[in-house]
């Protein structure tokens, strides 16, 4: 009995359609990330108002950690269908993960600003019995204070600097392996939690010169306002001198120690109109940054 090989196309069944599958795998999954990148433009622009609602309140209200809260999240639920579905989706979150989707680090003043440059007058004169930095007479101020170092101006103590994070979720769990595989190990338990779980940080700075006296609140360490010890700071490991400055635009590189490499001085300008400090002050004068910042405000 002769031997009849099948014919070429039934050895090629069913290879056309593993193909297809293959090709509309990758292409939804490029079309899944293409919407997660712009639902996540999108949310960032929501909370880039909510964080400028936040701060502004903030310097004219002392910094007072719950209308600081309060503000960000009136302003964000923009984001939701209503108030209600913003706090359900907080608490879903929260029982998803074991931790919060945003939370605020105000760089300065730090602890260490309100060491060092406390107004002890109003401090005893205050209700609170909190440390105060006193926002008048800056000028004074400055100009007879023995510290060398520009991360500890009066300007920088009296400027409220933050930087806000807010954790998206991927829709993929490829995009999160992913993630999860990118983002390095960090030494801030906040950090470390939402890129074990494959998270994606929404990272937003906000920066505006107090307008009422900067009042050291007490924080609880689950509090979405939360305060960084000091300039030099390394609790956040994203954290950079360059957010510390209304003139500098570009982070500062660190070294493998997450150490902040601090950025070099800004030179006083040669306006002569422009008042700065004795020659016994040094090179580092916040004087003229303020002046020529006055009233700025800085969100990126």
């Amino acid at each position: 009995m002769p031997f009849h090989s099948s014919p070429p196309h039934a050895k090629q069944a069913g290879s056309s359609s593993i193909e297809f599958l293959l090709i509309a795998s990758v292409f939804c999954a490029l079309l899944v990330l293409c919407y997660d990148a712009t639902r996540a433009w999108m949310l960032r622009q929501v909370l880039l108002l909510a964080l400028q609602e936040s701060g502004r309140n903030g310097v004219t209200q002392h910094l007072e950690p719950t209308t600081m809260q309060q503000h960000f999240d009136r302003a964000a639920a923009a984001w939701w269908p209503s108030a209600a579905h913003q706090q359900r989706y907080y608490q879903r979150f929260a029982s998803r993960y074991g931790f919060d989707p945003w939370r605020i680090w105000q760089l300065s003043p730090s602890d260490q600003d309100f060491t060092q440059h406390e107004d002890k007058m109003l401090s005893q004169r205050s209700s609170q019995g909190y440390k105060q930095i006193n926002v008048h007479h800056q000028l004074a101020q400055h100009l007879h204070h023995s510290s060398s170092s520009p991360q500890q101006s009066i300007f920088t103590a009296n400027t409220l600097h933050t930087q806000l994070i807010y954790w998206y979720e991927p829709s993929l769990a490829l995009s999160r392996a992913v993630l999860r595989l990118l983002w390095p190990s960090d030494i801030d338990p906040y950090l470390q939690q939402g890129k074990s779980q494959g998270l994606l940080p929404i990272r937003l700075h906000f920066s505006l010169p107090m307008q009422s006296h900067p009042i050291q609140w007490p924080l609880s360490p689950h509090s979405a306002i939360q305060r960084v010890a000091g300039s030099n700071s390394t609790a956040l490991a994203w954290q950079s001198a360059a957010s510390r400055s209304f003139m500098a635009a570009s982070n500062t590189p660190s070294d493998g120690n997450n150490a902040i490499t601090p950025l070099p001085p800004t030179p006083p300008p040669t306006d002569e109109h422009t008042p700065t400090a004795p020659d016994n002050e040094g090179t580092n004068d916040f004087l003229s940054e303020e002046t020529a910042c006055e009233g700025a405000t800085c969100c990126y």
